[in-house]
């Protein structure tokens, strides 16, 4: 009778383990179909599990997708320099089915605002302009997804590289000196040294990194870095809003790099080219040297302000503008003296603004108004011409000039 009761028990083991291997395997079968053919999703870094949404995303039309400049798996797509963009890449390296490459360098920057949604679709033509195939803008609708749908169905190309940028408030960018680490840690290592800096755990951001030029006569220098952080469920959502537009996506970008894509237009010579941009939310103030960002600096001046300041709040105003500038390049001259500013652009304003003029008369440093139709070829856009369509524009523009982004 004992043995009977004990080859009873050996037999509900058995079955209750091959019950167990059966569901596992059943979900190791479900997450591989999910994640798509090709897909492999692995941790980059030893003891660390990947972040929940990225477990839980759909398979994508997005092939290596990349914020600031990092390519998540190693290599930069396309880039001599592996800093020169900057990658969201949340603790975690992964590759994703690659899509038929494009057989023209048509790049898509799509800016999702409070109120609108701003699009350009930029052709990369060296050695001429880049040129401006198309660029709009659309209400927004009562979700992201809802707009861009609408956004799809209107641009003349639908399969396009695609790049996205986050807004003021999603994002942080961070200043910090470069860890003793090896370069493949040192993303990892940044975003534990923000965790005091953060308003939320640092398990739940996307953090990644790109150099500050540093003095080619100074080595000892410790180096700097900018570090961007972002809540992972920003990244996820955006990503997930992409994929349900069936609109590609490669590359997720900050207003920072925008307006540093457009300074790298105006460098005519080794000297460094400050750019100030008014918007809607704010002044965003960025010095560029050698194509890379070297500060960046945001204040609460907005486009409305200036455009409706009255005559006798228009002198306060722009003096808190000038402060700014000289502020920001006093530091640029004494941290990167080797730079050599060589001019401030403005975004466009319309004529009798008056603020060119001020900020010329009142800065040791020339002041100089953008014209995008300088730098770029927009013949194929018929708004190209207001001044305030350029400044409305400015960052989408600027996203879609990426270098590298179109590269195999």
């Amino acid at each position: 009778m004992l043995l009977i009761n004990a080859l009873l028990a050996l037999a509900i083991l058995l079955a209750i383990g091959l019950t167990w291997c059966a569901l596992d395997l059943e979900k190791a079968s479900a997450h591989s179909t999910a994640a798509g053919p090709g897909c492999n999703v692995e941790s980059a870094f030893t003891g660390e599990q990947l972040p929940h949404f990225l477990k839980s995303l759909p398979h994508s039309p997005i092939s290596s997708w990349h914020v600031i400049g990092l390519k998540p798996c190693g290599r930069l797509r396309g880039l001599a320099d592996p800093m020169d963009q900057l990658s969201y890449r949340p603790q975690t390296s992964y590759h994703l089915p690659v899509p038929k490459k494009d057989s023209s360098p048509v790049l898509t920057a799509i800016a999702l605002g409070d109120r609108h949604a701003n699009v350009a679709q930029v052709e990369h033509r060296e050695p001429n302009l880049p040129l401006v195939h198309y660029c709009a803008s659309f209400q927004k609708e009562q979700t992201d997804l809802a707009t861009l749908e609408n956004v799809r169905l209107a641009m003349p190309r639908r399969d396009a590289v695609g790049t996205t940028l986050l807004n003021h408030g999603q994002y942080e960018l961070h200043q910090v000196e470069a860890p003793n680490v090896p370069k493949a840690e040192l993303a990892q290592a940044v975003r534990w040294k923000l965790q005091e800096q953060l308003e939320y755990p640092a398990d739940e951001a996307s953090v990644d990194i790109v150099e500050v030029p540093s003095d080619p006569n100074r080595a000892a220098d410790v180096k700097q870095l900018f570090a961007v952080s972002a809540r992972n469920e920003v990244i996820r959502q955006r990503i997930q809003d992409f994929h349900a537009a069936k609109l590609p996506l490669s590359i997720i970008d900050i207003p920072e790099l925008a307006q540093r894509n457009i300074a790298r237009l105006y460098e005519s010579d080794a000297r460094a080219v400050g750019v100030l941009a008014f918007m809607a939310e704010g002044s965003l103030l960025t010095f560029v040297h050698g194509g890379e960002l070297l500060v960046a600096r945001q204040f609460d001046v907005t486009l409305s302000q200036l455009l409706e300041a009255a005559a006798e709040n228009f002198e306060p105003t722009m003096e808190r503008v000038a402060l700014e500038i000289q502020r920001t390049y006093d530091h640029v001259d004494r941290r990167f003296h080797y730079a050599g500013v060589s001019r401030v652009m403005v975004s466009p304003l319309p004529k009798g603004s008056g603020a060119i003029e001020y900020l010329s008369a009142n800065l040791s440093i020339r002041v100089q108004q953008i014209d995008l139709n300088e730098i770029l070829d927009l013949s194929a856009v018929a708004q190209a011409q207001d001044p305030l369509w350029q400044t409305r524009h400015l960052h989408v523009i600027g996203a879609a000039l990426r270098v590298g982004a179109l590269a195999a």
